[in-house]
């Protein structure tokens, strides 16, 4: 699925470069992932699940993003992300910006809350798409993942269904199902994206 949508936002969103924490079936450490997405200095991190729950009747889709008992985490991902302060002009190119003033990491707090806020609007848009394909949206939820609490940039985990229900799984190993799951996706990107170039 991940790969499908990766083709497809680069077929759609001209422009944008997509990276891929792993490409084969191979299992990476939940706390490398997000900080590959740090190291390249990703615009968006979008973690792809499938969910799964005792009994079978669950259904629909959830969009998580970090609880906010971890933001503690997320500020040190934030200031180990600013390579700007080994930058030698810093302060030409990002408006003053100075590392020894105390007033200027009042901009990793405003940074922070920001990731938050888009994180939010970015699950939000998700829903919205699975929703208007017919699924059922069980909602965005807030939780402590650790493949999300290191983000220093907006960053969700969608699940887009489950697989212990035979109805969605079928669904989610169709080519149709794959196909709208991945247009769901594509959309939400490219509304956020919009969203954000204003």
């Amino acid at each position: 699925m991940a790969l499908k949508l990766g083709k497809e936002i680069e077929r759609q969103l001209p422009g944008v470069r997509v990276m891929f924490t792993r490409r084969t079936d191979e299992f990476i450490d939940l706390y490398k992932r997000i900080r590959m997405a740090n190291a390249a200095k990703a615009d968006i991190f979008i973690s792809i699940h499938c969910n799964s729950a005792p009994g079978r009747s669950s259904r629909g889709t959830e969009t998580i993003v970090s609880g906010s008992h971890r933001l503690g985490e997320q500020t040190a991902a934030i200031r180990e992300n600013a390579s700007l302060l080994l930058e030698e002009n810093y302060k030409e190119n990002y408006q003053g910006f100075d590392p020894k003033d105390p007033e200027s990491y009042i901009i990793f707090s405003l940074m922070k809350n920001q990731y938050r806020e888009k994180s939010v609007k970015l699950a939000n848009l998700m829903q919205q798409e699975y929703v208007k394909s017919g699924r059922v949206s069980r909602g965005i939820l807030e939780q402590g993942l650790a493949v999300l609490a290191e983000a220093g940039m907006p960053a969700v985990l969608t699940e887009i269904g489950f697989v212990n229900n035979r109805a969605e799984e079928d669904y989610m190993l169709s080519d149709e199902g794959q196909s709208e799951i991945v247009q769901n996706l594509v959309s939400a990107i490219s509304a956020f994206k919009k969203s954000v170039e204003r």
